[in-house]
């Protein structure tokens, strides 16, 4: 008979909570997904409101606390870097940044 190898449990799996805004229906709340904890980004949540998958994490990472915050004016803080110049993945408007 052959030997039964067992599986350990993953212990990197874990959840992600935190508040969330929908960028089609600008809905917000709190989301709570499953995720291997230290791989990447949970991105694309699915909004309880209009049921697109659009919302992303309102705050995704933390930058020291005298840093300054970018916001569009429909109050996005999530952004497409491209070579003609950065927009927001919220409305589409590029952003312009003085000084």
């Amino acid at each position: 008979m052959a030997d039964v190898l067992p599986f350990p449990k993953q212990e990197t799996t874990g959840y992600v909570s935190g508040a969330a805004k929908c960028l089609a229906c600008k809905h917000e709340w709190v989301a709570v997904v499953e995720g291997v904890l230290g791989e990447g980004y949970p991105g694309a949540l699915e909004c309880p409101s209009c049921g697109l998958r659009r919302g992303q994490y309102i705050w995704p990472f933390q930058g020291p606390p005298d840093e300054e915050v970018w916001t569009c004016n429909c109050r996005g803080t999530v952004f497409m870097i491209t070579r003609p110049g950065t927009r927001c993945v919220g409305c589409g408007r590029h952003q312009t940044f003085n000084g």
